[in-house]
């Protein structure tokens, strides 16, 4: 049941809260159906925005503004239930869009629906214990505290580390655990997993401008949502990255409604996906602002739009970013870092495997390297690459006979500039063009669909249509099929590999439920290695988090997670012969003994062994 708990928090948070936020910024007016895509990302960004700013400037952790939170919103929903249109918006709820967000939703989480939010870390990658200490620092401690301040809390050692890069993803995050009563392990997955959820509404809005029918619109979210390259992120727990693509998608969406001369009503849903964002991927701005520009000035250039007007539509996303002052303090540092990136985060690959990753997974990608003879993979990915180039071309040719058609298009396309740009200035920054390139995928996606939409109506036989639309139905269902076998893949177990598989040996959790449950005491960790160069930092930051209401202390080695501890500045170390009577000390059973007289026993496995030294002689 906690899972499901979870799960539904997590899903209906947006919607609940974006609800009176998209009635508001319409002036009151009641909802229409294609209003409805927009209010996902204005609940999120009505979430982070104000909460950040409180947790920075006003030094108040989340624990004690979300339940004023959750009273401000219930006013707001109290005002709409009031008004008639207000609740008119109710009825003009889009179910199919619901259910179709929901299912991508569930599909993409079904590892961890199964094996449940305690027993489920995937790959545990750095980003995931990251993002999980981040949340629950924002939830429980105040912004300012330092490193000096750290005393016997080592768990605060990464967030303090991290706290001047973005947040606005660990607000969210955060704001989901206390509202469903969970740490923020529990519900770091239920959170991870809105991003490929909401790439379901963004596709939406940028299909209809697109002009796609109903049913390749269906199909291009499903796949845009379930496609490897919106998989990878989730998989390898890039929190950030991806919340922001789906929010990058909408936004362009947004942008070219504005600058194809559509109404202002647009413009709130666009402003709300730029601080979105803005606030849990800074780093991305730029493609933002290259949509934007890209849109605007083509819109100016074919007199879709007046220059007054397109200005006015840039100066208000430029104020919009004010919205959250907090995210704004902070980015020239994220970008000073995201710069860099580049040349050091290189994973060693070569990026046509990265552009592959795009359509089939990537490991199943990396393993092309070793193949020397064409496969299907590569039949596959040239297909693909193929199939998204005619469907482009057949964008553009619409576009021209149609004068409305060319700023979907253009505004896309332009995507492709700065991985392009990186990839020539730095070719050895694989990673930072990666991630550029999986950006990609939702739009390439939506490519395919146009192409298999344009065939379809201008086929002049019966058959011929159903054959195009048996085969863009089938390349699209052989992307959303490989979500399938890569989730069949975490139900076994096949990924549980790494720092996963050290925090998840059923001895440690044993030890972290034990440590849990007990009063505040004074702790001692002492974990030297076995062999294992990851181990003694994984099983440390595992008792830490989970023992973080103890007064933790370790000896050698000095390693938490990533970071080693001798090279933090007033960090109290301790050493077994400082050890005071009363302490716990955790050590590992087939380690050497401790060099202390009575010490009892208070729980032991076949690894580990905690014990309290009664007295010292």
């Amino acid at each position: 049941m906690s899972t499901a708990w979870c799960f539904s928090v997590a899903f209906l948070v947006p919607w609940v809260v974006g609800v009176p936020v998209a009635w508001f910024t319409r002036g009151c007016r009641s909802l229409r159906p294609r209003d409805w895509p927009w209010v996902p990302f204005l609940g999120l960004a009505a979430i982070i925005c104000p909460l950040q700013t409180l947790s920075v400037f006003a030094d108040l952790p989340l624990s004690r503004t979300v339940t004023w939170f959750w009273g401000a919103t219930g006013a707001a929903w109290a005002a709409l239930l009031v008004s008639r249109n207000g609740r008119r918006s109710l009825r003009t709820v889009p179910w199919r869009l619901l259910a179709l967000t929901l299912a991508v939703y569930t599909g993409q989480g079904a590892g961890v629906l199964v094996r449940g939010i305690e027993g489920y870390r995937g790959n545990l990658k750095s980003d995931q214990y990251h993002y999980v200490v981040l949340a629950q620092f924002l939830m429980e401690e105040p912004f300012s505290i330092e490193c000096s301040d750290l005393g016997d809390r080592p768990w605060l050692i990464m967030p303090l580390i991290l706290k001047a890069d973005r947040l606005g993803q660990s607000v969210a995050h955060g704001f989901i655990a206390i509202t469903a009563g969970r740490d923020a392990l529990d519900t770091f997955f239920p959170a991870l997993l809105l991003g490929p959820g909401l790439m379901v509404p963004a596709v939406f809005l940028l299909g209809g401008q697109c002009g796609l029918s109903r049913r390749w619109t269906v199909w291009a979210a499903l796949a845009a949502a379930l496609a490897p390259g919106v998989e990878i992120p989730v998989s390898y727990c890039y929190l950030s990255q991806a919340l922001g693509d789906s929010a990058l998608i909408a936004f362009m969406a947004g942008v070219i409604r504005l600058a194809r001369g559509g109404d202002w009503r647009a413009l709130p849903g666009t402003m709300g996906t730029l601080v979105l964002g803005f606030s849990v991927y800074t780093e991305f701005v730029p493609l933002f602002a290259g949509t934007a520009g890209a849109a605007l000035v083509l819109g100016v250039l074919r007199r879709h739009v007046r220059p007054l007007r397109a200005a006015g539509v840039a100066a208000a996303l430029v104020l919009s970013l004010g919205l959250n002052p907090a995210a704004a303090s902070g980015a020239r540092t994220v970008w000073k870092r995201g710069t860099t990136a580049g040349v050091q985060m290189n994973t060693g690959h070569r990026t046509a495997l990265w552009v592959s990753a795009v359509w089939v997974h990537f490991d199943k990608a990396g393993s092309m390297a070793r193949r020397t003879v064409t496969t299907y993979s590569h039949a596959f990915v040239y297909g693909s690459e193929v199939a998204a180039l005619f469907g482009g071309l057949a964008l553009v040719n619409r576009a021209l006979r149609s004068r409305r058609r060319l700023l979907p298009s253009l505004a896309s396309v332009s995507l492709l500039v700065p991985p392009a740009l990186l990839w020539l200035g730095r070719p050895e920054a694989a990673y930072a063009v990666g991630k550029l390139i999986l950006t990609l995928t939702p739009v390439l996606i939506l490519f395919i669909a146009c192409g298999a939409d344009a065939l379809e109506r201008r086929w002049p036989t019966r058959r011929g249509r159903r054959v195009v639309r048996a085969l863009g139905t089938g390349l699209l269902a052989v992307l959303i099929a490989q979500s399938g076998m890569e989730q069949w893949t975490w139900l076994r177990g096949g990924r549980d590999v790494g720092p996963a598989r050290a925090w998840n040996e059923p001895d440690l959790q044993q030890l972290c439920r034990v440590l849990s449950e007990h009063a505040p005491s004074d702790v001692v960790i002492v974990l030297p290695g076995d062999g294992g160069d990851t181990e003694p930092a994984v099983e440390s930051g595992a008792l830490c988090y989970f023992g973080r209401h103890h007064r933790i202390r370790l000896v050698p080695p000095l390693r938490i997670w990533m970071v080693d501890l001798p090279d933090l500045k007033g960090y109290p170390h301790t050493t077994l012969e400082g050890l005071r009577a009363g302490s716990f000390v955790v050590t590992r059973r087939s380690g050497p003994a401790l060099r202390v007289q009575a010490q009892d026993v208070l729980f032991e496995n076949q690894s580990y062994r905690l014990v309290r030294i009664d007295r010292v002689e």
